[in-house]
């Protein structure tokens, strides 16, 4: 109502200006004084009669109307910058939830998703993860301590790298912390027909470079880790660069023998959706798997189980740092397994064993906890 009546007062006092202008004395007043307040006058009233419509609904109903397909045009978005991005998306939020008051708090949850969980939105993601371990228990005479046994494990991870625009995955990354490998037999990178690296060296050289670095001549048993940065390997090497494209598929094979082979945890770093683990063991041996991050309590889980393995299986979305942790317990040790954990002593039997598989993070860390993917 106050922008109605406004309306109505610049129109009588456009009106009087313009009696008092045409009923003016010329003698009396200057006559172009007596003419500016008759174009003054005419102002007014046009802004009084605009002022009116305006205030119509009809017409208000329009404009909003007009301003609302405006808005939702892609060409009017792409003249926004950032910061006016950031808030048109928060006044859409707060209308949607009703819930403005919220929004402005300093520990609301929309403080913590756009500054921690948004990014993942317009980063590299992958798809089609897949892990497959096979777990063959062997004498070994050398191991008194660990009951004369050694376990070669076999671990094939496959992926797809999705990009987000021109942005795809740039380096891949391994890593087993101290006394997770006993020894090193083999081990190869592939991105689809092309190889990154292979150990032991096919040529009987060392394979590492700038662009690839390893310590895989060292003892395994004092920790072993690959690097390989992958888009400058892309961007030196032809063969590489025709791989490395959306929709490539990354293949990480390794074998090696290990003695405390106690649990499986894999991890993600990268959003991705499907993810598959498979883990096949001896009859004596039986598996615990809990997941982390994400509700396995769903339509898109499937777990099996056999007396020589399981698979998990998840079709959706995984956020970074959601996984899946695996307690491997030989049948006839549980009972001693569980009476070394009464005496606060869990690792004497549960020791974190690892064939850190896709350990590709550009983050990387010491600490095995933040080894990326088949952190074991």
């Amino acid at each position: 109502m106050g922008s109605i009546r406004l309306s109505y007062i610049w129109g009588l006092l456009g009106i009087s200006m313009l009696v008092f202008g045409i009923y003016a004395d010329p003698t009396s007043i200057n006559p172009q004084i007596i003419s500016i307040i008759i174009n003054i006058s005419g102002t007014l009233i046009s802004l009084s009669i605009i002022g009116v419509i305006l205030q119509l609904k009809d017409t208000k109903e329009y404009f909003a109307s007009t301003l609302s397909d405006l808005i939702m045009k892609e060409s009017y978005v792409e003249k926004l910058s950032r910061p006016q991005l950031e808030r048109l998306q928060k006044t859409v939020l707060e209308r949607y939830f009703e819930n403005s008051s919220d929004f402005n708090r300093e520990n609301s949850f929309y403080r913590f998703f756009s500054k921690n969980l948004q990014n993942y939105i317009g980063s590299p993601y992958r798809e089609h993860y897949r892990n497959t371990l096979s777990i063959e228990a062997m004498e070994d005479k050398e191991s008194p301590s660990m009951g004369g046994r050694v376990c070669v494990v076999t671990d094939e991870l496959t992926y797809q790298l999705r990009s987000m625009g021109a942005d795809l995955q740039k380096d891949i990354r391994w890593k087993a912390a101290k006394d997770e490998i006993k020894q090193l037999k083999s081990f190869s990178v592939y991105i689809g027909t092309a190889r990154l690296f292979s150990w032991p060296s096919e040529d009987d050289q060392d394979s590492a470079s700038e662009l690839i670095e390893h310590d895989f001549a060292e003892n395994p048993e004092d920790g072993i880790s690959l690097s390989i940065q992958l888009d400058k390997l892309a961007h030196s090497n032809p063969e590489v660069r025709k791989e490395y494209v959306d929709g490539a598929i990354v293949k990480i094979s390794a074998k090696y023998l290990a003695t405390n082979y106690k649990s499986i945890t894999a991890k993600l770093l990268f959003p991705t959706k499907g993810f598959s683990l498979s883990v096949f063991h001896p009859s004596e041996m039986r598996c615990k798997v809990e997941s982390y991050g994400f509700d396995a309590d769903t339509h898109a889980c499937e777990h099996t189980n056999t007396p020589q393995g399981f698979t998990f299986n998840y079709s959706d979305w995984m956020l970074p740092h959601s996984g899946v942790y695996v307690a491997v317990e030989e049948i006839d040790l549980v009972g001693q397994k569980a009476a070394v954990v009464a005496d606060g002593e869990g690792r004497g039997v549960m020791v974190n064993a690892v064939s850190a598989t896709d350990a590709d993070s550009s983050d990387s860390s010491d600490s095995s906890d933040s080894v990326e993917e088949s952190t074991r």
